[in-house]
């Protein structure tokens, strides 16, 4: 009889992969020889959303069954949010409860291979990606149901006066570029060693764990891996609306806050769940201040909301150069082609004869409309019209060389550049895209607007990080006119230049984002601070309008939250991994990310 031992623990790498149209996700079983046996049962799903004020704690809960006579192995890949701080993992077998713990990546793997080949029942949960984990579970007995809980806490957005949340549940096929890592006449050995995710990719010279994130999938109408989800919102206002474009909800208020839950009990994890509320006019908040006190280190979320400009005041616009660039690869077949047509079809619609523009499609290659931008007339947004209409989805998703066209030219002088991004951004080489942003962005701005049921939100929203943009998702033909109608209200100008923070006291605390980009219309400032003061306050500036504005922030005396610790920790780590892109050596980095990550109990790359 086998050994009812345990070994939970976290594994790391770095990204996300979702599906829309492409199917549902998984359980893997195989032998302890490798030979794929069948699929997992996935008896049930939960996700519980706890949302105190800016901070969201989810807790997801699955349970799968192996209904074979035999004891397996099994692998589960899924999806989380790319900003998530994940502190917590559980796993029960039967009656047993068994926490997890954060090591070192080889030492978590290390010790997770010797109780498999202990014959001891094991779980190791592994970040392929910044979004994208994989759940190994050794010695499954027969008949046996298995039970995985992951807590984690993440920053809810807020843009155009709106509270918004995305919980990923499913994966969209990656387009995997580069040479596989195998010959034709390849031995057994070499296709061990390039395959050795067990996904329907191999490894290639540009993703080298390209098996490890491309998982099979299934499609079926039938009720595919059902989840429940429960939220509670307690925004600290009275709210004017509660809404899901993506599943049908219901709500109600009851003391301490709002209840929500789906219309029917469980749906397939086949599209991202969304989640918006939006506060009564009057309430919006122009800051928020979250404190969380650890011993002699004080952990700060900051939000502060830039005024609207003055209505008398007439805002600077300037004459604008537009590059389009619309994702036609296979990826976005169906829903997601339909929106990303009527995305940048409205976006057409929003120019102005003072505007010049182009548009670039792109799949495994990419292809320039005028071949460089050309003024706005009605002859040419005809033809640009026509042009998107024609477009049919099929191909690989070379966005590299799409980047490279819409980058060349730099703007001139007196003219913005915007280039407007609209792709699901199934890709697997996140990190080259993003050093290529940081090489040739120059003096243009990318926004980029992730389309369909579940986009890689980790590379669009970096990238509009990066890119000194934005990130606008539209999850549904409906919301285009409005989440278009936003973006283009951003691109005019910023709002809130040239901002600088002076903190009393001289205080010098450690604040990410470290560099504090420009504030569009309806978009926040949002800082994690960790400072050792308990009584402070930072005067916050810019140019509103080419005018001088300034507002000043007392923190309070106490910290009465929680989790403000884990997103400080997790937003420092994100900005020490995104120095890869600057050609900063990754043993450089790896000692601070790794001790941050034991300190504060984080999954990251180095962690398990």
């Amino acid at each position: 009889m086998k050994q009812l031992t345990f070994a939970a623990i976290f594994l790391s790498h770095v990204g996300v992969a979702f599906a829309g149209d492409f199917g549902a996700g998984h359980m893997q079983l195989k032998t302890e020889h490798g030979k794929i046996m069948a699929n997992a049962v996935m008896l049930s799903a939960q996700a519980d959303i706890d949302i105190t004020a800016m901070t969201a704690k989810v807790s997801m809960t699955q349970t799968f069954e192996n209904t074979s006579q035999v004891w397996l192995q099994g692998t589960y890949v899924f999806p989380l949010p790319e900003d998530a701080a994940v502190n917590e993992f559980s796993f029960q077998i039967g009656e047993r409860v068994i926490q997890g713990e954060i090591q070192e990546k080889q030492a978590a793997k290390k010790q997770f291979e010797q109780a498999k080949r202990n014959g001891q029942q094991a779980a190791l949960m592994d970040q392929n990606r910044p979004n994208l984990f994989r759940l190994s579970l050794a010695n499954i007995p027969p008949g046996e149901q298995i039970t995985a809980k992951i807590v984690y806490v993440q920053t809810v957005a807020y843009q155009q006066g709106v509270f918004s949340l995305r919980l990923p549940t499913t994966l969209t096929p990656r387009y995997i570029p580069g040479k596989p890592l195998i010959s034709g006449n390849a031995l057994d050995k070499d296709i061990s060693i390039a395959h050795a995710g067990q996904g329907w990719a191999f490894n290639t010279d540009q993703v080298p764990d390209a098996s490890q994130i491309t998982p099979p999938q299934m499609r079926s109408s039938a009720m595919i891996n059902p989840i429940e989800i429960r939220a509670r919102i307690a925004p600290g206002f009275e709210l004017a609306q509660i809404a899901s474009a993506s599943h049908k909800i219901e709500w109600q208020a009851e003391e301490g806050g709002w209840w929500v839950k789906l219309a029917k009990k469980a749906v397939p994890m086949n599209r991202d769940f969304t989640l918006s509320w939006a506060p009564q006019t009057g309430a919006e908040p122009a800051a928020a201040v979250f404190v969380e006190d650890q011993q002699t280190d004080r952990y700060v979320s900051l939000m502060l909301m830039p005024p609207q400009p003055d209505a008398s005041v007439e805002l600077q616009t300037l004459a604008r150069d537009i590059v389009f660039v619309i994702d036609s690869s296979g990826s976005m077949a169906g829903e997601s082609m339909r929106q990303a047509k009527r995305s940048l079809q409205y976006a057409l619609s929003r120019l102005s004869p003072n505007d010049r523009f182009e548009v670039i499609d792109f799949d495994h290659s990419a292809r320039a409309l005028f071949r460089g931008v050309k003024p706005v007339n009605d002859q040419r947004l005809a033809q640009a019209i026509r042009f998107v209409e024609s477009l049919d989805a099929d191909g690989g998703t070379e966005i590299a060389a799409a980047l490279k066209l819409a980058f060349t030219n730099a703007a001139e002088q007196r003219r913005l550049r915007r280039i407007v991004f609209i792709t699901d951004g199934s890709i697997a080489n996140e990190e080259a895209l993003l050093a290529l942003i940081q090489q040739r962005l120059g003096n243009s701005r990318l926004f980029t607007v992730g389309i369909g049921s579940a986009p890689n939100s980790y590379f669009m929203r970096k990238a509009a990080e990066i890119g000194r943009g934005s990130f606008t998702y539209v999850g549904a033909l409906d919301e285009v006119e409005h989440k278009m109608s936003a973006l283009f209200t951003q691109l005019e100008s910023p709002l809130l230049r040239n901002i600088k923070l002076q903190w009393s006291d001289d205080i010098s605390p450690q604040m990410f984002p470290s560099v504090i980009p420009d504030l569009y219309v309806g978009e926040p400032l949002l800082l994690k601070v960790k400072m050792h003061q308990l009584k402070a306050s930072v005067v916050i500036s810019g140019m509103l309008n080419n005018r001088r504005w300034q507002r000043t922030i007392n923190l309070p005396e106490l910290g009465a939250q929680t989790g403000m610790a884990s997103l400080w920790a997790r937003a420092k780590i994100e900005q020490l991994m995104d120095e890869l892109h600057t050609g900063k050596p990754e043993e450089a980095i790896k000692p601070t990310v790794l001790s941050l990550a034991l300190k504060h109990k984080l999954v990251s790359k180095y962690t398990s």
